[in-house]
């Protein structure tokens, strides 16, 4: 999100059935945030960051997601690269992943992606996507053309 996220974007993060976006228009994506709450599915602390907003969720609870504000010393122990790029006014979701076995089944699907550019025509607002395994490798997926 090139403008960062406005108050409505984060109470649309934090409840399933709300989105801050108008019907289908070509430039936005996702709608009612089911994409979104798919990412507890490999990972239980979700945290966003974008211009004065840190924030994480738990995926404990049903229905409504209390964010719950990152503090300072909390931020301090997110890696460099996410601060850094924070920082420098871009909006960032930073996916702790639940295990090692989430990793590999997400490294192989973008591997798949890398030799498979096509699937990359439906990132149309991503600009980029890091990997960091545990083992210290790494995967960048980037838009075409960058």
């Amino acid at each position: 999100n090139e403008l960062g996220l406005t108050e409505k974007d984060v109470r649309a993060i934090c409840d399933i059935a709300r989105s801050s976006k108008q019907a289908f228009s070509g430039t936005t994506t996702g709608c009612k945030g089911v994409g979104w709450k798919s990412v507890f599915r490999v990972c239980s602390e979700p945290h966003v960051l974008s211009n004065g907003w840190r924030f994480k969720f738990s995926s404990e609870g049903l229905g409504m997601l209390t964010p719950q504000w990152v503090e300072d010393d909390d931020y301090a122990r997110l890696p460099e690269e996410i601060r850094t790029v924070h920082s420098a006014g871009q909006t960032v979701i930073y996916l702790p992943l639940t295990s090692c076995d989430v990793a590999e089944g997400i490294e192989s699907e973008m591997r798949s992606m890398e030799s498979d550019v096509a699937q990359l025509l439906f990132f149309r607002r991503l600009r980029e996507v890091h990997l960091h395994f545990p083992s210290g490798g790494t995967s960048r997926l980037a838009a075409l053309g960058d």
